[in-house]
């Protein structure tokens, strides 16, 4: 369920983003409505109303209409937060997205938070991705699955390892390691599998005892 949390908040704010675009669709064509909820600047309280700068297009026969509000988020450095205020009824909810990255690592990472109260955390990070599982026999639910791993980018190489996955009922029943490449403009060579942790503890251990050889030589 910790899982579904994120996609269930997201979901809820697409369903009354095109909820509200409707209602506002019906207003300009002068039908009448009543409206149930509204959106609102949370800074200021002041109601917003969407604005459309393209034309709607037709997708797979389907009207697709996703205006814009009109407010745009705060960042700083690599991080940023949209907020907008939810009003039903009486009620006065505000809710924010908070979105990070980080550059050591290639993260993404995301929050929600309504009233000021977080209600779900996740990230994304091209370090470890999801598997890429195929059907081998559909009625014993047996996959094969492509797995990256141990993503890294060196200088201007990108390192990355790849195994094979065997699963079962979408449980793992075994894996088998390939190699690890590493991938620059001047080609694709093969490298061992390198613990990219213990090689930094090390780094950082040879660094302080180089350091206190110096500072005793001295």
């Amino acid at each position: 369920m910790g899982c579904l949390a994120p996609l269930c908040q997201l979901a809820a704010i697409f369903l009354l983003h095109c909820a509200y675009a409707q209602l506002y669709q019906g207003m300009q064509n002068g039908q009448h409505f009543y409206q149930t909820f509204m959106l609102f600047n949370p800074a200021s309280g002041q109601q917003l109303m969407p604005r459309q700068y393209l034309p709607a297009r037709m997708i797979s026969n389907n009207l697709v209409e996703l205006p814009t509000m009109g407010m745009p988020c705060s960042c700083q450095d690599f991080a940023c937060k949209c907020c907008l205020g939810l009003g039903f009824g009486m009620m006065r909810d505000g809710l924010c997205v908070l979105v990070k990255c980080s550059r050591r690592d290639l993260s993404v990472d995301f929050a929600v938070e309504l009233n000021h109260r977080s209600v779900a955390n996740f990230g994304i990070s091209p370090r470890n991705l999801p598997d890429i599982c195929s059907p081998l026999v559909v009625p014993i639910f047996v996959s094969a699955c492509l797995r990256l791993y141990n993503i890294q980018i060196i200088e201007r190489s990108l390192y990355v390892c790849i195994s094979l996955v065997f699963k079962i009922a979408f449980q793992p029943l075994f894996e088998y390691k390939l190699n690890c490449l590493q991938l620059s403009f001047m080609g694709v060579a093969v490298v061992p599998e390198r613990d990219w942790g213990m090689d930094t503890k090390q780094l950082r251990l040879a660094q302080v005892t180089n350091d206190k050889l110096e500072i005793n030589a001295a």
